[in-house]
């Protein structure tokens, strides 16, 4: 009876060693790694608080659906590989943000470009107005699939001018509108 019991209890220990080590393992696979490059300024807008706040957003964003975002020192470094030290003038194409994806074992690779970034003051009798335009883009790459995909959005405005807070204002609208799109279309890689 006691052997029976000591056999028992060494099983049900066993057990339970194998379950956490299958809860561990299990967290261990469900951990999602992305590469996000620095915003490439392809408008030549040459506004470094902007792309802070973008990098900031996206960085956000991914940290809230749980994947684990690489060091900025790491995609530097991988960005530089992949281009051969050359600085990225325009949105990455697939094969780029492929070989950036494997350098870093990351299972997504998002850029971002500000395609055009335009602010126009007219002069009126009483005022002034500005037009301002942000157009950005974003492509992503997901490695379990092998897919590259690009959303744009493009945001217009003519109002009274109030200088840089009209510009970042825009832009936090073309960037909240772009994660909705990627967050709506990696739920869809993520269904299939």
């Amino acid at each position: 009876m006691l052997h029976r019991k000591s056999l028992c209890r060494a099983l049900l220990l066993s057990i339970m060693i194998l379950m956490s080590l299958a809860i561990t393992i299990g967290y261990a696979d469900s951990t999602r790694r992305v590469a996000i490059i620095p915003p490439i300024d392809y408008a030549k807008y040459g506004e470094p608080e902007l792309n802070k706040l973008v990098l900031t957003e996206l960085k956000e964003n991914f940290i809230n659906q749980q994947y684990n975002v690489a060091l900025d020192t790491q995609v530097e470094k991988a960005v530089n590989e992949a281009t051969q030290g050359k600085a990225l003038k325009s949105l990455p194409k697939k094969e780029l943000l492929k070989e950036i994806s494997y350098n870093l074992s990351s299972d997504l690779v998002v850029a971002v470009e500000f395609t055009r970034l335009s602010s126009i003051i007219i002069p009126t009798m009483y005022s002034s107005n500005e037009m301002r335009q942000v157009s950005i883009t974003a492509a992503i790459y997901h490695a379990k699939t092998d897919t590259y995909k690009t959303f744009n959005y493009t945001r217009n405005e003519t109002s009274e001018s109030d200088g840089y807070r009209g510009i970042k204002r825009l832009t936090m609208e073309c960037i909240d509108q772009l994660l909705r799109k990627t967050n709506k279309y990696l739920t869809s890689l993520s269904l299939h």
